[in-house]
């Protein structure tokens, strides 16, 4: 069987491959409260030349991507900070629920330069925008088999401030946190 390959290449030669930096801190307490986990969080997150994929019509410059081909483009810096917190029980057996919810306010420190202007049409912007996450989740672990089952159900919407219309091919800029889960393993 042959392994599948992912390759990349800049969206302007000129512009090149540039390193993504993202420094992240994040300070959470866990407290039991009766059959609960109640925990809180705050967090800081900021990166430098966020890489993105660039998908697009294939043109003389840029001929259509092969599959597992991928062009990529700098989209420019922000800081995002912001906070959470999160419910957990036992539901019944070895099943376990949580509910997480968190806010993250992004600013958007520059826009795409060079290539990321071109596709995206912005200039460097200094806008903001604030997205609000709620995370479900059921888990469950048969210890008979060491297997772990992880339901996942995420729902994510951003709001932009007011008069912060959007500009170029309506490229609307997020950026959001993440957290670690865990699928299927045995």
């Amino acid at each position: 069987m042959a392994a599948a390959h992912r390759s990349f290449s800049p969206w302007s030669e000129r512009d090149g491959l540039h390193a993504q930096t993202t420094d992240h801190v994040e300070l959470g307490v866990e407290r039991d409260v009766a059959a609960y986990v109640v925990g809180v969080r705050t967090f800081y997150q900021s990166v430098n030349d966020q890489a993105g994929a660039i998908f697009a019509a294939p043109t003389r410059e840029h001929p259509a991507a092969s599959l597992g081909h991928y062009y990529v483009a700098t989209l420019g810096d922000f800081d995002a900070r912001g906070w959470g917190v999160s419910v957990s029980r036992p539901l019944f057996g070895l099943v376990r629920g949580s509910v997480d919810y968190s806010v993250t306010t992004a600013q958007w420190l520059s826009g795409p330069g060079g290539a990321g202007s071109a596709w995206f049409g912005v200039a460097a912007r200094a806008e903001s925008a604030r997205v609000h996450d709620v995370t479900t989740s059921v888990e469950t672990a048969i210890p008979q088999t060491s297997t772990h089952v992880y339901v996942l159900y995420k729902a994510e919407f951003g709001i932009r401030p007011p008069g912060a219309g959007r500009t170029g091919t309506g490229f609307t800029p997020r950026a959001s946190t993440s957290r670690s889960t865990r699928g299927c393993r045995s």
